[in-house]
């Protein structure tokens, strides 16, 4: 029987391969960010932002055997395709073991031959298995790409017990945690809270939001003209919806002051990690470290969990060296037909603002150079 390669870009025809989707993804991938539920509720948000979903899925009779969830926008006459998630969440191929290469060497085929990619590119793990896959693609079909490092993310090994842990830290690790504890008891009655997902509603949604709204990103986020509420709430319904095989636990964490909610942690976990996914505090309670003690008291509470093997922060912010130096990088992988394409417009276009601020300039000098030609 003949491998199939097509095209879904319609919600109802997606959602008839999530049983399939979620099985593959379970046996190629410990990411629960590869799950159906998770990634099509961000396939909805980057239509708000103007991509259009392009999942290409590869099958063979009734068996699927690789999905690559892209979404795509044409810029300046190219047509340039992405991962549906954004790099901290660690896209990659959701692709079978058996014969992997093959498999996404003809789905990478039907991308730049039948669907007309002009620029692809792809967010790695440093370490990931297809890295080198994409070398041989790249080197076997005559496709250009060049490479460069992203932002990691913030990694810690559970390899020992809590008191071993905390004594290797050093007395200053545990009595910075004490002095907050003292300092949040000398403006009110404070705890932490614990959420598991079976028991959040709603009104869970809606303390995230009160902390959100107060927090330094609100500011932040309204000068870039961008709103939280939409990336939150595909997070959320992505968690709520996501059902697999596999077990994948959420649970939210807040600090609450006077009954009241001052900061947040969101959780996951799943296949033996733990995934601190967002943090956030209000905004005139920075003083007393509310967000670092939030996630102080999640690491505290899954470190002696037996399922659990590692803690993943999933981006390197300044303040996770609390915890850990360890850093696993990420990698960008810009893939053209054209020799020029890698190192000068993939670049370019993975920067939203050096797009606004040179667009037009850019557009210019490409229609004035020959080998442009025919894009």
């Amino acid at each position: 029987m003949n491998i199939c390669i097509r095209t879904i870009r319609d919600g109802d025809e997606l959602s008839r391969i999530e049983g399939n989707w979620d099985s593959l993804a379970s046996k190629c991938s410990g990411n629960p960010f590869l799950l159906f539920g998770l990634v099509k509720n961000f396939i909805s948000l980057g239509k708000v932002t103007g991509w259009n979903p392009m999942i290409v899925v590869i099958s063979k009779e009734e068996n699927l055997l690789g999905v690559l969830p892209l979404m795509m926008k044409r810029v300046y006459g190219l047509r340039f395709a992405k991962f549906v998630l954004k790099p901290s969440y660690s896209p990659d191929l959701i692709m079978c073991n058996e014969d992997r290469n093959k498999y996404a060497s003809l789905t990478f085929d039907y991308m730049f031959n039948h669907l007309g990619c002009h620029i692809l590119s792809l967010d790695l793990e440093a370490e990931s298995q297809d890295l080198t896959l994409l070398k041989d693609y790249s080197k076997t079909r005559g496709i250009h790409y060049s490479t460069a490092s992203g932002m990691g993310h913030r990694v810690l090994p559970i390899t020992s017990t809590w008191e071993e842990y905390e004594k290797s830290q050093g007395s200053n690790f545990r009595n910075k945690f004490r002095k907050i504890e003292r300092n949040l008891g000398k403006i009110g009655a404070w705890k932490v809270v614990h959420v598991v997902g079976g028991e959040i509603g709603p009104e869970i949604l809606d303390k995230i939001l009160e902390v959100e709204k107060e927090s330094w990103k609100e500011t932040w986020r309204a000068r870039k003209g961008s709103s939280i509420d939409d990336v939150l709430v595909a997070l959320w319904k992505g968690l709520e919806e996501t059902k697999t095989q596999s077990d994948l636990e959420w649970s939210v964490w807040f600090l609450e002051m006077n009954g009241h909610p001052i900061a947040y942690s969101l959780l996951a976990c799943y296949a033996g990690t733990a995934y601190i996914i967002k943090t956030s505090y209000k905004a005139r309670y920075r003083r007393f470290y509310p967000g670092i003690y939030v996630n102080h008291a999640v690491i505290r509470h899954f470190w002696n969990t037996k399922t659990l093997k590692l803690i993943d922060f999933l981006t390197d912010m300044k303040f996770m060296e609390t915890w850990t130096d360890k850093v696993l990088g990420r990698n960008v992988i810009v893939m053209s037909k054209n020799p020029l394409l890698p190192m000068i417009i993939g670049s370019f276009f993975l920067n939203d603002k050096m797009k606004g601020i040179m667009g037009a300039t850019l557009k210019k000098a490409i229609e004035n150079v020959p080998i442009f030609a025919g894009l």
